[in-house]
């Protein structure tokens, strides 16, 4: 006997939605079907949960949307109960110990507690690429900031041409309580 299908959940960018970051109408019909089914629909992204949930209203999809996973699974928010949760926080040290790390590459670091991205290098361009995903970006000492503060999200931004350099330099680097992974072109986050 099959189990029935209880819950749902889709990527945003590159999956559910389109290269105009639009959600397409057959994904709209399907998430109310899917609704009227019983059958509980979340979004899990990268981003932060807090960006997404005014998008979940503009996208005119609040009501078939049951939860948001966000920053990398490092929170959940549960659109029903209104509550949100956050994991897996990375310690101020630990991000000093990661951009310390890579301080001598043509690197820019930066990390994000909740809807604001502090950076140790802001730009027009930098400051662009934020407001996309609904983030505010500030500069400021990193080492200051993260003396006594955890993090929801930690990121290295670099030129591509570089990415050799970084994977190599990465996998120098240990500590249990990180992962890292390759999140894009021009992109390594914990």
């Amino acid at each position: 006997m099959e189990k029935p299908i209880t819950l749902i959940a889709t990527d945003l960018d590159g999956t559910f939605l389109n290269s105009n970051k639009e959600v397409v109408d057959i994904n709209r019909q399907m998430i109310k079907r899917l609704k009227e089914k019983g059958i509980l629909f979340g979004i899990c992204s990268g981003r932060q949960f807090d960006t997404v949930r005014p998008l979940v209203q503009e996208w005119g999809i609040e009501d078939s949307v049951n939860f948001i996973v966000g920053m990398n699974v490092g929170g959940l928010y549960d659109l029903r109960r209104k509550e949100k949760e956050e994991y897996h926080l990375i310690s101020g040290k630990d991000a000093l110990d990661v951009f310390e790390f890579f301080r001598d590459l043509p690197v820019d670091c930066y990390v994000e507690i909740g809807t604001v991205k502090f950076t140790n290098k802001s730009t027009p361009e930098t400051r662009a690429s934020a407001s996309l995903y609904g983030i505010f970006e500030i500069e400021t000492d990193l080492r200051e900031l993260l003396k006594a503060r955890d993090v929801n999200k930690l990121l290295i931004n670099f030129d591509e041409k570089y990415r050799p350099l970084v994977d190599e330099r990465a996998k120098l680097f240990y500590n249990d309580n990180l992962v890292g992974i390759n999140s894009g072109t021009g992109f390594f986050e914990s």
